[in-house]
């Protein structure tokens, strides 16, 4: 034990859980169920050869047994059986055996002939059922894809619109720089236009200036 703190802690893990105890062995006295004979019973055989030949007849008993019961099931016995079976429950005939006969070769064809209806109209209403399903599988891809198609289109004509906006734009954006290139041009030619010295011609400089009996005469209230 080591010590943290206040508490105390074990050094070592603590040990695993004990595995349960096996189960007992069986009695040899007891004997067999038919499950316990049919699945365990080349288990039990210890010669190697007739155990292996056990499990091929098993195998094939298995083999035999499902293709009668695909025999029956197809020619639909079990179920006209198990109809006669019903009926013995009811009737408690003193032989069944005969009954049962009796109740398959008369009752039979008809049970069978039921049978065979009922199954082709739940074929034939599975099979509607499936087409339904497929009309409605292909509705719905159309719908999906109409939908699909009309988001493309309506996304196509945006960008158009987008990119005439922009093209637009661009060429207003173009005049208008020509426009202020060309005013300030003129703007510039102007102000050059100003700075440069208009020229006096020689004539006007050898003007003389007026004699003082060219000047006008001063009116009286001046005199």
């Amino acid at each position: 034990m080591s010590k943290r703190g206040s508490s105390l802690v074990p050094i070592v893990d603590a040990l695993p859980e004990e595995a349960p105890p096996p189960p007992p062995p069986r009695d040899p006295k007891v004997p067999l169920t038919f499950d316990e004979m049919w699945f365990n019973a080349d288990d039990e055989i210890q010669d190697e050869e007739v155990r292996n030949h056990a499990k091929e007849l098993k195998a094939h008993i298995m083999v035999k047994a499902t293709e009668v019961r695909r025999y029956l099931e197809d020619g639909l016995m079990v179920a006209v059986i198990l109809q006669a079976l019903q009926h013995m429950i009811v009737d408690r005939p003193l032989d069944p055996f005969r009954y049962l006969a009796h109740f398959i070769k008369g009752e039979g064809p008809n049970i069978a002939d039921e049978i065979e209806r009922a199954k082709r109209l739940a074929a034939a209403k599975q099979a509607a059922r499936d087409k339904a399903k497929r009309d409605g599988d292909e509705a719905d891809r159309l719908a999906r894809e109409a939908a699909e198609a009309a988001a493309k289109a309506l996304r196509d004509r945006e960008a158009a619109k987008l990119a005439a906006a922009a093209r637009k734009a661009a060429e207003d954006a173009k005049i208008a720089g020509m426009l202020r290139l060309q005013q300030s041009a003129a703007k510039a030619a102007a102000v050059a236009a100003d700075a440069i010295e208009i020229p006096i011609p020689k004539a006007e400089k050898r003007k003389k200036a007026p004699s003082l009996k060219q000047l006008p005469n001063k009116p009286s209230w001046q005199k």
